[in-house]
């Protein structure tokens, strides 16, 4: 009889332990949503260029900072593709200005190399990565959907070239830009881990 209640106990300690550590890790990724790795999407040479004109080149030890951006548009031609096109065609630029851009489904688009000096803020382009939030944030609200892929991206960055200054573009010129997102939270967010 006893030997039968050992082994009945250890049958249910054993189905016990089993339950909680399949729980633990189908739970585990609500856990925290910062624990999310994303991909970033290369699209640098899909991504329209100027005929004639090319961006300069910067080493690595010169980035000193991230500026974060949005794009101001709303609807359906809201993406690197349609930025690039304009700032080439309507502004005349050797391609997109942003390093970075981030599309309403949180896909980072990867759209010049970092070591690139794109033009996306006047006066910070020598120094800085310029990421841009997909959206008008004067007008809509940011979702976690662009909001984490952000806040990650900006710590990978950070984790790559030292500890970035975290700015936004209003930051250096007189445009609402980038909207009226939660910047200080976000900044918070980005410079805890």
């Amino acid at each position: 009889m006893r030997t039968q209640t050992i082994i009945i106990i250890s049958v249910v300690v054993f189905i016990i332990v089993a339950v909680g550590a399949l729980l633990y890790f189908i739970l585990r990724p609500n856990f925290s949503k910062n624990s999310t790795k994303y991909e970033i999407k290369n699209v640098i040479d899909s991504l329209p260029k100027h005929s004639s004109k090319t961006y300069r080149k910067r080493s690595v030890d010169e980035i000193r900072k991230i500026v974060v951006h949005h794009s101001a548009c709303r609807g359906n031609n809201c993406n690197a593709t349609a930025y690039a096109t304009y700032h080439v065609n309507s502004r005349g630029w050797a391609g997109i200005g942003y390093h970075y851009v981030i599309e309403k489904d949180g896909t980072i688009n990867q759209c010049n190399h970092d070591t690139t000096i794109s033009a996306h803020c006047a006066g910070q382009n020598s120094d800085s990565i310029g990421i841009s939030l997909s959206g008008d944030f004067t007008q809509e609200e940011l979702t976690d959907k662009q909001r984490l892929p952000l806040i990650w991206l900006s710590q990978q960055l950070r984790a790559k070239y030292g500890n970035l200054a975290i700015t936004q573009h209003k930051d250096f010129s007189p445009t609402a830009c980038p909207g009226d997102i939660d910047f200080e939270s976000i900044k918070k967010q980005i410079t805890v881990a």
